[in-house]
């Protein structure tokens, strides 16, 4: 019992709470088994009825999870396929979304320019979409990888301009 009188739960229980209630992505606990189920199950559900841009979503989940787990080519195969859904009823702001993480995926492989582009790509999407939350974060992300590459001076504006947002 904690000193309130409440039980005492593992950080996995209390997590894994979280998750039941919608309050966080079932990957966040590392119960890699369960998310790609649940991810599974949303794909299907998806797929049952037509769903693209559901199975464009699902995609996008798998390759979030391919990613965290290592398995990079999977995630590419997800990516590429979650875009090409996305990009068939229009909807850019998930092609938004994919080309975010195609360029973390390619910067935790250290592919300095690809993930440069792709975060472009992202930005100008964003952008146009008037989605500030995204401007911010694909500035951060740019500003990353500048300073990866050692433009210090780039990163400093790009890191200052995503703060402002």
């Amino acid at each position: 019992m904690s000193l309130r009188g409440r039980p005492r739960y593992s950080s996995r229980a209390r997590c894994q709470a979280r998750v039941r209630e919608g309050r966080k992505p079932v990957w966040i606990c590392s119960d890699w088994t369960a998310a790609e189920a649940a991810v599974g199950r949303a794909r299907s559900a998806a797929e049952e009825v037509g769903d693209v841009t559901g199975i464009a979503n699902s995609r996008l989940a798998r390759a979030e999870l391919d990613r965290k787990q290592g398995r990079y080519a999977e995630a590419e195969a997800e990516l590429s396929a979650a875009l090409s859904g996305f990009s068939e009823v229009g909807d850019r702001g998930g092609r938004a979304r994919v080309l975010h993480l195609q360029g973390t995926l390619e910067n935790q492989q250290g592919r300095s320019d690809r993930a440069q582009a792709a975060y472009e790509e992202s930005l100008a999407l964003r952008r146009d979409l008037g989605d500030d939350a995204g401007v911010a974060a694909m500035l951060t992300n740019l500003a990353l990888v500048a300073e990866h590459v050692g433009d210090l001076d780039r990163a400093e504006v790009l890191g200052q301009e995503g703060l402002a947002r």
